[in-house]
């Protein structure tokens, strides 16, 4: 298959994204009862639940996650967090990001008084001031409750890190911010604050919604790369390949450029989407040099973490190679994934030895070095180095996690230990950390497996 074919460059007709005028932005000040909402077709806040205004659509309350996914961070958070990082970032005075001290407690922010807090110069200070009193409401109460009161002099960027942060832990949260900004024609519609809760809603799996406000939102701000970028990262967390290809097409055709993110994007999603061709990774490469853009380290972890999720050692070697001869120096999520694909592949002695060549490198393993250390020697069933790896962790002040845990309960139920596979569940529970989905998949095919 021809590498335009995998990207998509030929570009065919987009009925799916033809614009009706019942989808332009509507807004009204206005609140509506919940039959209202179900008939009437503007884009309104309201302080119904999201799955009233939008009864058509299906929300997602839960994550499912697969032993590997465990192993490797979210390829697509790190190509969301490199565009976040260059567009909200853009407004914000270095100088008052340097006095900002990191560890400023909740109840010191509290304690400000609203006149000193209106003369804060320092953007985050203010930011994670309305984002607490955000996240301390009570379900019955609402998001305009606080924000109407105005205690804080926001400008647009700030509200984009409130939505952020909100989104973190509440994406409903998130969205009635959103939405109450809507209401202020001077702050919204604002490709910003579009592509932010875009990226918030694709975090939380709440792909139809996203869709939605995209859909409704996208003709008022024009055809910007953030917002296509959000968006396509909404679908290539779900690797629907196709889905970022239209829309990479309908930049094309409107005259908007697509950059590194949009690439980048492209290329998780395609990876996603189903399994990897000879020498895709490097056609992938050559492509995106091709269009005039220059792979970063991104690039290449997303292409690795491609390769460790599928086990093709011989593929993430080639991109690794590619990687040196084009002088684009490896970070520790490389690293990362370069172990866990050696650990996958079944080869534990060339996972340890690139582990311990990190020191010379001048990187320190995290808790995803150690467990993808971890898994390598549990897959082939090494107890003693299983321990072994697990003390060390502990002693470089790591925690031992969820992914940690299950592993280790994975390794048991292979070898047939079912009781130890059942003790380290009970240690797991009685450390404070919370069995999921992996949990209990490993348990139950431990106990099968016992019959």
């Amino acid at each position: 298959m021809a590498c335009t074919a995998l990207l998509g460059f030929p570009t065919p007709p987009l009925h799916a994204y033809t614009k009706s005028n019942a989808h332009k932005t509507d807004v009204s000040p206005s609140c509506c009862s919940t039959n209202e909402q179900q008939t009437v077709k503007k884009f309104t806040y309201s302080r119904a639940s999201p799955s009233v205004r939008w009864p058509h659509l299906e929300f997602n309350q839960t994550h499912h996650t697969s032993h590997h996914k465990m192993l490797s961070p979210e390829v697509q958070d790190e190509i969301e967090a490199h565009s976040e990082e260059v567009s909200l970032n853009a407004d914000v005075n270095a100088d008052e990001a340097d006095v900002f001290d990191e560890k400023l407690s909740r109840n010191k922010v509290k304690k400000m008084n609203k006149l000193a807090l209106k003369r804060a110069k320092d953007w985050r200070k203010r930011v994670q001031f309305l984002t607490d009193r955000i996240l301390e409401l009570k379900s019955e109460e609402f998001v305009a409750d606080v924000l109407d009161q105005k205690m804080v002099q926001m400008t647009p960027t700030d509200f984009c890190f409130v939505v952020k942060w909100v989104g973190q832990s509440s994406w409903q949260r998130a969205l009635e911010v959103y939405e109450w900004l809507n209401l202020r024609h001077w702050y919204a519609p604002n490709a910003r604050m579009l592509a932010t809760i875009l990226a918030v809603l694709g975090k939380s799996n709440q792909e139809a919604l996203a869709v939605e406000i995209f859909t409704r939102a996208e003709p008022a701000v024009g055809d910007t790369v953030q917002v296509y970028n959000a968006m396509m990262g909404v679908y290539a967390r779900n690797g629907r390949f196709s889905k970022v290809q239209e829309l990479l097409d309908l930049m094309r055709q409107r005259g908007c450029a697509p950059d590194l993110v949009s690439f980048n994007t492209l290329i998780n999603a395609r990876l996603k989407s189903g399994p990897m061709t000879p020498s895709l990774g490097i056609e992938l490469l050559s492509e995106v040099r091709r269009s005039g853009i220059r792979p970063d380290i991104i690039t290449y972890n997303t292409l690795i973490s491609g390769c460790s999720r599928e086990s093709n050692l011989e593929e993430a070697v080639k991109v690794f190679h590619d990687m040196e001869d084009h002088k684009c120096q490896p970070d520790l999520w490389t690293y990362n994934a370069m172990i866990s694909v050696y650990g996958r592949c079944g080869l534990s002695s060339e996972a340890e030895q690139l582990f311990k060549e990190l020191g010379s490198k001048v990187f320190f393993p995290d808790a995803v070095t150690y467990n993808s250390l971890l898994y390598a020697f549990a897959r082939e069933g090494n107890v003693d180095k299983v321990k072994e790896i697990c003390e060390e962790m502990v002693e470089m002040g790591f925690t031992k996690d969820e992914m940690t845990y299950n592993t280790i309960i994975y390794m048991y139920g292979k070898q047939g230990k079912h009781d130890h596979a059942l003790q380290i569940y009970r240690d797991m529970k009685s450390s404070g950390r919370n069995p999921d989905a992996v949990t209990y998949t490993v348990l139950i095919d431990s106990l099968g497996e016992s019959k």
